[in-house]
């Protein structure tokens, strides 16, 4: 479901909210197509949940599609900053989420996760610059400016398992230096209280060939990086003339936080549940997990015949298809569920503090794609008690098919149409003529957007 909403459809439309209805079963719906007067619209829904009794905070389930307009996009921010906090979806690697637990053993633990992630960004700076940044806060900038979630992971990573910020030197311009102070914050000591220092790198990092130093010191004179990998996402995206969820949100928000899976954590349970090599190999691609993902995704939505027919209409000249990539029961259950739990357990500890301190925020969004919903509804309803009490849906993208002669034709019928029902009951046609209006004026807006493209 999310992968064919990620590439489901050509785009032109804005985005557009409106009121949904819960589905058949009574639980809320977060994507669907539809086609009215010749346009095909992907949407994705946005349901408000609440504990039945109307006390506690309100969670809302923001699903997203990975491919859309970029006034969709706008739309959802604007929606998600109403919030207190965001906990959105980013699989990264370890030492991203930050460091903690619940003893000196764990927490010494996940120090060296951040190190090893800190190191690995300073890594990237040298590669890209020949040097590495004068601090920290010079390497956020520089990771944020290549991905914007990337922001929050190194806020987070900034700060040892005993709540401590990580010392940072540069020993000279291709030699880094990490260090945490252990448990008791100071210089020196012994067991959890030992400093931890980790200095250079654990692999070859690329300079740019006139930065590189003829030896030692933790980088190789290998010439600059190569072509990065084609991101998937941007060439759907360009292909449908749309935008990507990554370049058109900005992620580097005070109350917007990481929660999810590690991708050496997605990696291992993939392993472990018995997963076909060539899944976990394509979840854990050099050229990024999530396009690794999306592949996957775009292999299982391949078996839908409708969807086909859309990916064959769109992409077909490109010779863009892929075929027989499902999922089985196992990888659904790691890449949806097991994910789905990370969230979950989050809301349990943040619904929690506010049980017993009055702490938890009023408004909490998860902003996860639109496949992941339908589980982490079911369990905001079935451990917490919550009930949806408020849906809506944003138009991600849409596929006009109709010539301009043909919208032209369309609303010249529905305003006949409309004559002829306020002529035979004028007071008993007002609901009926709301309907029509509202799409008269969709027609209008599609054939006014037309000619400004023109």
């Amino acid at each position: 479901m999310l992968g064919a909403a990620a590439v489901g459809a050509a785009c032109c439309a804005s985005a557009q909210v409106l009121a949904v209805p819960f589905g058949d079963d009574g639980g809320a719906e977060f994507v669907r197509s539809t086609t009215r007067d010749g346009l095909v619209a992907l949407d994705t829904g946005t349901t408000i949940y609440r504990r039945a009794d109307g006390t506690g905070p309100t969670v809302a389930l923001v699903g997203v599609v990975h491919i859309g307009d970029k006034a969709y996009y706008a739309r959802l921010v604007e929606l998600l900053d109403r919030h207190e906090m965001v906990l959105f979806e980013s699989v990264m690697p370890r030492g991203s989420f930050g460091a903690g637990g619940a003893d000196d053993g764990e927490r010494r633990r996940t120090t060296l996760d951040v190190m090893e992630f800190l190191t690995e960004a300073l890594a990237s700076h040298v590669t890209a610059t020949g040097e590495l940044p004068e601090t920290l806060a010079a390497l956020r900038t520089f990771m944020a400016s290549r991905d914007s979630r990337a922001a929050r992971s190194i806020d987070l990573a900034m700060v040892d398992g005993w709540g401590n910020p990580i010392r940072y030197e540069r020993r000279d311009a291709l030699l880094p230096e990490l260090a945490s102070l252990g448990a008791d914050g100071a210089e020196g000591g012994d067991g959890a209280a030992a400093d931890i220092v980790e200095t250079g790198f654990d692999r070859d990092v690329s300079v740019p060939e006139e930065r590189a130093r003829p030896q030692g010191g933790g980088a190789s004179r290998k010439g600059a990086s190569g072509k990065r990998a084609t991101d998937l996402y941007a060439t759907l995206a360009n292909a449908l003339e749309t935008d990507t969820q990554l370049a058109a949100i900005d992620y580097d928000r005070p109350n917007w936080w990481p929660s999810d899976m590690s991708s050496e954590q997605l990696r291992r349970r993939l392993q472990e549940r018995g997963v076909r090599n060539s899944v976990v190999d394509l979840v854990s691609a050099g050229d990024g997990l999530q396009l690794g993902l999306i592949r996957v995704l775009l292999g299982m939505v391949s078996k839908s015949p409708e969807f086909k027919r859309t990916v064959i209409k769109m992409l077909g000249s490109a010779g863009e298809q892929t075929r027989g990539a499902g999922l089985n029961a196992q990888e659904m259950a790691v890449i949806l569920d097991e994910r789905n739990e990370v969230v979950v357990a989050r809301l349990r500890e943040l619904l929690a503090a506010g049980t017993a301190a009055g702490t938890a925020p009023r408004s909490i969004a998860v902003f996860y794609g639109a496949a992941h919903m339908p589980g982490i509804g079911a369990s905001l309803e079935r451990e917490f008690g919550m009930v949806p009490v408020e849906s809506m849906w944003f138009t991600a993208m849409s596929a006009d098919g109709w010539s301009a002669e043909k919208v032209d034709a369309r609303i010249a019928a529905l305003e006949r149409a409309r004559t002829a029902l306020t002529e035979g009951d004028r007071e008993g046609a007002f609901p009926a003529c709301v309907e029509l209006d509202a799409r008269i004026d969709a027609l209008r807006a599609r054939a006014a957007s037309r000619s400004l493209r023109q």
